[in-house]
């Protein structure tokens, strides 16, 4: 099955196919935003002069100068046309993966904090090796949004394009890894072309990048409400439970009175079976170990065959 096929790709949130800006789901806000940003700064910023870049983009000279505004605005400014692209398109297909299971005002959490924790943590970095560049773009709110899903569901698996051509199909957890691996690599590499030293007036700001994965995998382990007293923790495993095929197991054991009819259920609803639906309602879908949802996937299945086959006899 294709990624565009599952119910986390089809536009229930409010996409721009929703017409006015005011059912626009936060995902699509973003992204207008983060373009009409953009536009401006080519229109208004001709080199030499550059005053959007200079007053918005975050650097510990800028800092230093008060302007503490730049922690939260250096994420809209994008270096080129690439750069905003990688990111938009990040958001748009991992972003809306994840507005599936979390509700928009704690999206927003992961992508604001996110971005706010990646510019600290590169500022950190700058100020230990003595560099001043420019720190600017979304990458590490993208970040963040991806850690969290990764974390959230580390073995649901993913079909894309690569390069828009390959296709491919990978877990979150590897997605993620590679991701990671991706950046460490890039970041090594700078230091060896650059001798540890930058004499750029923008860089790649990988530590950004590390601030906004970080936050985004502590969002989800940490912060993140598991709490089954909790509606919209309720509410999420449901959600969690229809999207893997889970709802049919409890579904099916509820249904079944007769003591004939509970035999048959038992044969597919084992007592770990039950264990992990508690454990789902107790700690969230993320508590899984992969072996847990095999099993669950599995059963699913089977049920699923055996009540399409009680339901054809009738």
């Amino acid at each position: 099955m294709s990624v565009y096929n599952r119910d986390y790709m089809r536009d229930d949130t409010g996409g721009p196919t929703s017409g006015h800006p005011s059912t626009w789901s936060v995902i699509t806000r973003l992204i207008v935003i983060n373009c009409l940003v953009y536009l401006l700064v080519l229109l208004i910023d001709v080199p030499p002069s550059e005053p959007l870049t200079d007053n918005l983009s975050l650097s510990l000279s800028g800092l230093a100068a008060f302007k503490i505004w730049t922690l939260v605005t250096y994420q809209f400014i994008h270096g080129d046309l690439l750069h905003i692209a990688g990111n938009m398109v990040g958001l748009f297909f991992i972003g809306r993966i994840l507005l599936q299971m979390v509700s928009p005002r704690q999206f927003m959490e992961i992508y604001f904090v996110g971005a706010f924790f990646g510019g600290i943590l590169q500022l950190l970095f700058n100020l230990v090796t003595g560099q001043d560049g420019l720190i600017m773009g979304a990458s590490g709110a993208v970040m963040a949004v991806l850690l969290a899903l990764a974390t959230l569901i580390p073995n649901q698996s993913l079909n894309f394009l690569l390069f828009f051509i390959i296709p491919v199909r990978m877990t979150m957890r590897q997605i993620a890894t590679v991701v990671i691996v991706i950046d460490i690599l890039g970041f090594l590499f700078s230091l060896l072309a650059s001798g540890g030293e930058s004499e750029s007036r923008e860089m790649i700001a990988h530590f950004a990048h590390f601030g906004g994965m970080l936050t985004g995998w502590a969002y989800i382990k940490f912060w993140f409400p598991k709490s089954k007293s909790s509606s919209s923790s309720r509410t999420r495993n449901q959600k969690l439970k229809r999207r893997f095929g889970m709802s049919k197991i409890r579904e099916a054991r509820m249904s079944k009175s007769s003591k004939e009819k509970k035999s048959e259920s038992d044969t597919f609803v084992s007592g770990d079976v039950d264990a992990i639906l508690d454990k789902i309602n107790d700690k969230g879908f993320q508590s899984l170990t992969k072996e847990e949802q095999k099993l669950l996937e599995k059963s699913s299945k089977k049920l699923s065959k055996r009540l399409d086959k009680d339901q054809g006899s009738q």
